[in-house]
């Protein structure tokens, strides 16, 4: 492993389930036999990259060696419905939403190691560790945060540091009439406090209020703040070292039953000085998450179509998008998202396909 720089590639639960799948069909004018040039910033170093798949509950793994791109798929089995994985110190740690579970993985086997549960009907969606045995992880279901020892000496039953309750329907903002839960999604860990984002639903997609930050003190297991966001339906977080005091918050925007995402969405910059929001961009699609990639631009995940969108958080502007292929296929858009060097690799929901793309042109 040490040739290998392993990324990963997360899956949002939300975008995890169908009903069908993509078929097997290229485009006339693919070379399926290529691979990719090597793009501006990109040395042709080895990568390592693990796809969770939501339908088939699976591992595809896709490898680069010298400059050969490579799958194996179905490498390994995952819980129901994956939801993100992080890699640390060598492990893969995988978030299980519907098995309620972390399931850990060695990438040098690979194999799984062992299994830790969030507790039953508990339904995690992300997590970020606080230090090197303790993680605290976003409860979709039970609209809370769980604070968890991950030492695998540790016994059952003081696994569960602390539960700790998100606001409740009468503490969040709503539309008139309307009743909401937190429903919590992206978090992450920033100088000793959680940052957690609530979609503030009504139910399934669809808010009935405006997405919600939520600071909370690990040491007190306290919700201590809370801000209103001007984006809906907020499902991600990114802390960056390129921007270490700010956080980046995505909103996918309206979703209509009979219609689906209405590409309302929204990105937000929250200053961790000064603790306001400062930037706030509309953008033309309805994304979940994103990464921060090549000159600084946030590329991100589209719930509305097979375009992935780009923000240039700068200037504070939407950039163009990139289409991926069309194959004609029904709820295909771009699912997942990873940005390294020189390349960007989008995986587009339904139609069972990682693409690699230039991240200058698309």
């Amino acid at each position: 492993m040490n040739r290998l720089l392993l990324l990963l590639i997360s899956v949002l639960i939300i975008a995890g389930c169908t009903v069908g799948k993509g078929i097997s069909t290229f485009p006339t004018s693919a070379d399926t036999l290529a691979s990719p040039p090597l793009g501006a910033d990109d040395n042709g170093r080895d990568y390592q990259i693990y796809v969770a798949n939501g339908l088939s509950e699976t591992i595809t793994i896709i490898e680069r060696t010298d400059g050969i791109w490579e799958s194996s798929h179905n490498t390994l089995l995952t819980g129901q419905s994956p939801s993100q994985i992080i890699y640390r110190d060598g492990l893969v740690y995988l978030v299980n939403s519907l098995s309620n579970s972390i399931q850990i993985i060695d990438p040098a086997i690979p194999e799984t190691i062992r299994e830790i549960s969030t507790g039953a009907g508990s339904n995690p969606i992300a997590m970020d560790f606080i230090d090197e045995r303790t993680i605290i992880v976003s409860c979709y279901l039970t609209d809370e945060v769980a604070i968890i020892d991950i030492d695998p000496d540790i016994s059952p039953e003081r696994r569960i540091i602390a539960r700790i309750k998100l606001p409740e329907s009468g503490e969040l903002p709503h539309d008139d009439g309307k009743i909401t839960r937190a429903a919590p999604g992206g978090i992450v860990v920033v100088d000793e406090k959680c940052y957690v984002v609530c979609s503030n639903l009504i139910f399934f997609h669809t808010a009935g209020g405006p997405g919600v930050l939520v600071e909370i003190d690990i040491e007190k297991h306290l919700v201590t703040e809370t801000w209103e966001l001007s984006g809906r339906d907020t499902t991600g977080i990114i802390y960056s070292q390129r921007f270490p005091r700010r956080l980046v918050l995505i909103s996918a925007g309206d979703f209509k039953l009979a219609e689906g995402f209405t590409g309302t969405g929204m990105v937000e910059s929250f200053d961790l000085d000064s603790r306001e929001i400062f930037q706030v961009v509309d953008v033309d699609g309805s994304p979940f998450n994103g990464v921060i990639g090549t000159n600084d631009i946030l590329f991100l995940e589209n719930a509305k179509e097979a375009k992935v969108l780009s923000v240039d958080i700068h200037k504070g502007v939407e950039l163009r998008a990139f289409s991926l292929p069309d194959l004609g296929l029904r709820m295909s858009y771009a699912s997942s998202i990873l940005s390294i060097p020189g390349l960007l690799l989008v995986t587009d929901f339904n139609s069972d396909r990682l693409y690699i793309l230039n991240p200058e042109n698309g």
